[in-house]
């Protein structure tokens, strides 16, 4: 073990004779503190945490009001089929069917600042099986589906409107496509599923041909939910939808 000799040993005890005093005076003068000096030292704290890291810790739907729920997704399609019983017109409503399509649908990450999109295959969060038939529109597709938001499920139906094809090159289309979504267990009344769809020479899968294009959607969701009992509603004077806009100012921050 080594020692040392009589100075080094005074000078040692010196300095943590020192700290000791600077660690019990800091004590004294926080015990001293108003109350809600003390509390403000933890928000202070709290907030030095990056944004990223408050928002995993507080994952759900863009919108977390009472009476609406928004996701984000991307959806890939995992097999495309002939039509089956499963498309019958008596469920989807339409007689004339181009083909039958299952969907998983992956949770998307966009960026704070700008809201670009920086990742589109989070978990997988919703399934799809859907239904497409011809209309007198060549562009037109009817369009039914039935799936599952995690336990949520919900049946719609819409249309799909091509609306270019051979772009942003050959090979390429691109589509939007909508459910009117019902079926919805209580307290949802409904909701909407959009999408901005690009079809590529994969009919199937995640990789797009030509290369380097998510395939084939980026869906949102809004789901309405029934306002609770004791909440209020705008006072709405119908006339007033007729009447010229107020003028909107952004709110500054």
């Amino acid at each position: 073990m080594e020692s040392y000799g009589p100075a080094v040993q005074r000078k040692r005890l010196s300095v943590e004779l020192l700290l000791l005093v600077i660690a019990l005076h800091c004590g004294l003068l926080l015990a001293q503190e108003p109350s809600n000096q003390r509390a403000a030292l933890v928000p202070w704290i709290d907030n030095q945490i990056p944004p990223s890291d408050h928002s995993s810790k507080n994952a759900g739907p863009a919108n977390t009001n009472n009476v609406e729920e928004i996701y984000i997704f991307r959806s890939v399609r995992t097999s495309r089929i002939a039509p089956t019983d499963y498309c019958a017109q008596s469920r989807t409503s339409f007689a004339e069917f181009s083909f039958e399509d299952e969907y998983i649908f992956y949770a998307v990450t966009t960026a704070a600042q700008d809201g670009a999109v920086v990742n589109t295959t989070g978990n997988k969060v919703a399934s799809l099986h859907a239904c497409f038939g011809k209309t007198p529109d060549p562009k037109i597709r009817n369009f039914y589906g039935e799936g599952k938001i995690a336990d949520l499920s919900f049946r719609g139906s819409g249309k799909c409107t091509t609306l270019r094809t051979d772009f942003p090159e050959p090979g390429l289309v691109v589509v939007t496509c909508f459910l009117d979504l019902s079926g919805l267990k209580d307290p949802y009344v409904g909701g909407m599923l959009t999408t901005n769809t690009m079809r590529s020479l994969n009919t199937t899968g995640e990789k797009s041909n030509p290369p380097g294009y998510v395939q084939p959607s980026i869906a949102t969701v809004r789901l309405w939910k029934r306002r609770p009992p004791g909440t209020r509603a705008a006072n709405i004077d119908p006339s007033a939808r007729d009447q010229p806009p107020a003028k909107w100012t952004l709110p500054s921050k």
